[in-house]
């Protein structure tokens, strides 16, 4: 696989009151936002989960009642456990169980697999950029639920082949998660549009979609207004005044 590196062009562009005056980095367009399965593995003050095994309720959940891809396979440890193959301590010794169980502790994000079982890649990304991970309650009606849960700045990722995923990985001390009532307070749809029907709240194929610095903006304008008042407001000023330095934006 290949560590993609950074590419160098010039773009201006307006953003509400402000301006990207001189934009350094391969396109505007590569900050990530990513679909993620809810898991709640380790929730407590700070985080909503993504950071260990699912409860039994959301195991149940993931097989029977809203089956997802990789969690009703055979080979999938939460489904063995399911089926009484293996007993809840054996399932949380797995080394790995799937990507969303170890999100907030590798803070790393993959394309993950297509439909025919080639692994999707990711040529375009630029150091520097946002990512935001999202996900949506169990049994929430429509898409327009959905909520950012964790964000951070990407710091590199490997392109990936046909058989391994391409991957994100978080640059260190960037990165930033919230509890239940935070995440809910971020609605994804509320500062992302889709480019050719912004009025629709509709994610359609893959795991992942792009999104230009004035969306990347607003979603860390968010972030520091959740957090706003609470530990990590200084970690969110922090993402959001490092975004705007790296990308040589300047607001008003």
């Amino acid at each position: 696989m290949n560590l993609i590196n950074e590419k160098v062009t010039h773009k201006n562009k307006t953003i509400g009151s402000g301006v990207i005056v001189e934009q350094k980095r391969a396109n505007a367009r590569t900050n990530y936002a990513f679909k993620c399965n809810y898991c709640d593995g380790n929730a407590d003050s700070m985080k909503i989960g993504f950071a260990g095994v699912c409860s039994d309720k959301i195991i149940y959940n993931n097989i029977i009642v809203e089956p997802k891809s990789w969690c009703v396979q055979d080979t999938c440890p939460c489904m063995q456990y399911h089926s009484g193959e293996i007993t809840r301590e054996q399932l949380e010794s797995e080394v790995s169980v799937c990507y969303e169980s170890e999100m907030l502790t590798k803070w790393k994000v993959y394309a993950g697999m297509n439909a025919e079982g080639t692994a999707r890649r990711i040529s375009e990304l630029s150091p520097d950029k946002l990512c935001v991970l999202t996900t949506r309650d169990p049994k929430a009606e429509s898409e327009a639920e959905r909520y950012i849960f964790a964000a951070f700045i990407i710091g590199a990722g490997d392109e990936g082949d046909e058989y391994e995923s391409g991957c994100i990985y978080a640059k260190t001390d960037y990165t930033i998660c919230f509890n239940s009532e935070e995440a809910h307070r971020i609605k994804f749809w509320d500062y992302h549009k889709n480019a050719n029907a912004p009025e629709e709240k509709i994610w359609r194929m893959g795991l992942y979609r792009k999104f230009e610095d004035d969306e990347a903006l607003k979603f860390l304008d968010a972030i520091v207004s959740v957090k706003s008042g609470t530990v990590d407001q200084a970690q969110a000023e922090r993402l959001r005044d490092y975004f705007i330095q790296r990308n040589n934006i300047v607001t008003s």
